[in-house]
């Protein structure tokens, strides 16, 4: 259903990653929304929960894709490498990238920013711990939280292949993350008691 809500947050995904936050004002996103600012602002205090909007809806989607990935790979109809392999994937492909660094950036300026980008990262961290104890079984506290934090920032960070001129394909390159992760993982492992 073409609801205004939906149509203003897609809008809004579009405009802040080509615009940029500041640069896309509440008149551009009402018309690309075909909708009127008056609506925007009954709809949306401000940019801020726009923001939020957008980042909740689509973390959402990674949130469930990641649960069932600690599912099925502690259930072992999925090895970790394939489990690592699907999450590698997920960090790639994610459509609107550039959309991230924007957001990053405003959370170092917006404290209401950073705070939102807080709130739907620590659940993102629990399904993470999720998928690294299952890829480890037995992994300690301190090895699973650099576990963790490399997982985040591999997620954020995978949008730079474009950006930067990478020369591995996406399935390659899928495929050379997911092992260096296991070893990593193992190496941190090992570590713990150094």
């Amino acid at each position: 259903m073409d609801q205004p809500r939906d149509r203003l947050i897609d809008a809004a995904r579009t405009l802040f990653a080509q615009k940029g936050f500041h640069s896309s004002p509440m008149s551009e996103l009402a018309s690309v929304a075909r909708v009127s600012v008056g609506q925007i602002y009954r709809l949306f205090d401000d940019k801020n929960a726009i923001i939020r909007a957008i980042v909740e809806k689509d973390v959402l989607a990674q949130y469930r894709l990641l649960e069932s990935l600690g599912e099925q790979v502690e259930a072992g109809s999925m090895s970790p490498q394939q489990g690592l392999e699907e999450f590698a994937m997920i960090s790639l492909s994610h459509p609107n990238q550039g959309l991230i660094y924007e957001f990053v950036a405003e959370g170092y300026r917006n404290p209401a920013v950073a705070e939102i980008i807080r709130e739907v990262t620590h659940e993102f961290r629990r399904h993470l711990r999720r998928l690294v104890r299952a890829a480890q079984p037995g992994i300690s506290e301190g090895a699973l939280d650099a576990a963790e934090d490399m997982l985040l920032s591999l997620n954020i960070g995978t949008g730079n292949r474009e950006l930067t001129g990478s020369r591995l394909a996406v399935p390659e390159a899928v495929q050379c993350y997911s092992k260096m992760l296991l070893g990593a993982f193992a190496a941190l492992d090992r570590t713990k008691g150094q």
